[in-house]
C-alpha cells in the first residue's frame, strides 16, 4: 500500500473512533430564544455594588470616634507579645495598633473598640479590665480617636480580608468596619485611630515609604472582632 492509501486509511480509522462531529451536534445548541422561562441569562443577573455605592454607604453610616487605650509600646516586638495576649483573653473585640509619635518618642499604641460614644468606651473598658485586656479602669484611657486612614472599600469579606493581610505584609497594621448596603455586609479597611492629623503622621509616613496613597477621614462602621 502506498503512502497516499495509507492516509486515507488513517483517516477513515480516526473517523470510525468518532473524531468528526455527528449530525447530532447542532441539536444540542439552544439559541437565546429557547431558554425556559424560569432561566436567567447573564445580562439579568443584578451586578455587585461599585466603590462608589460602597463609600457612599459609609458616609451614611454611624461615626465611632472612641477607642480604650490599652498600652503604648516603644519596642514593636513587645507591642505584637502583648496584643497576642490581649486576644487570649478576650477574643471578641476589635483590636487596632496605631504608631504614633509623643515628645519625639514612637510609639506603637494598642487601642481596643471602635464606639459611638465615650459612655459606650467606658462600659468596654470596664470589661476588658475585669479580664486583666485593660490593666486599669482609668478615664484617661478612654480616647477621642476619631480619624483612620482609607485604605479601601470591598464588597466580599475575603477581598477585605485579602487586603488587610497584603498590609500587614507591607508593615501597615490595619482593620476593617463594616456597614450594610442593600441588605448585605460591606466593609472599609482602615489603618490607625487618631485623635488628628499630628497624631497620624507615623502612620502617614510608613504608608507613603509602602508606596500606599491614603487619605485620613473619621471612622464610621460598625466594629467586628479583629484578626492576627
Amino acid at each position: 500500500m502506498d503512502g497516499a492509501a495509507q492516509a486515507a486509511g488513517t483517516q477513515a480509522d480516526d473517523t470510525q473512533l468518532g473524531d468528526t462531529p455527528s449530525d447530532d451536534t447542532q441539536s444540542d445548541d439552544i439559541s437565546s430564544g429557547d431558554i425556559p422561562p424560569g432561566d436567567v441569562v447573564p445580562e439579568d443577573l443584578p451586578q455587585p455594588p461599585d466603590d462608589a455605592a460602597v463609600a457612599a454607604a459609609f458616609e451614611s453610616a454611624a461615626e465611632r470616634p472612641y477607642s480604650v487605650l490599652l498600652g503604648s509600646f516603644v519596642d514593636p516586638a513587645e507591642a505584637a507579645e502583648r496584643m497576642a495576649e490581649i486576644r487570649d483573653l478576650r477574643g471578641d473585640v476589635l483590636y487596632v495598633t496605631a504608631p504614633t509619635t509623643v515628645r519625639e518618642v514612637r510609639y506603637q499604641r494598642i487601642l481596643a473598640g471602635a464606639v459611638a460614644t465615650e459612655a459606650e468606651a467606658a462600659a468596654l473598658m470596664e470589661e476588658l479590665a475585669a479580664v486583666g485586656v485593660a490593666r486599669e479602669a482609668n478615664p484617661w484611657l478612654l480616647r477621642p480617636v476619631s480619624f483612620a486612614y482609607d485604605l479601601g472599600v470591598f464588597v466580599e469579606r475575603p477581598e477585605m480580608e485579602a487586603r488587610i493581610a497584603e498590609l500587614a505584609s507591607l508593615g501597615i497594621p490595619a482593620y476593617s468596619l463594616e456597614t450594610a448596603l442593600d441588605g448585605m455586609p460591606v466593609f472599609r479597611v482602615y489603618g490607625g485611630a487618631y485623635e488628628d492629623e499630628a497624631a497620624a503622621a507615623p502612620m502617614r509616613d510608613a504608608l507613603e515609604a509602602a508606596g500606599e496613597t491614603a487619605t485620613l477621614i473619621a471612622r464610621r462602621g460598625d466594629a467586628a472582632p479583629s484578626t492576627p
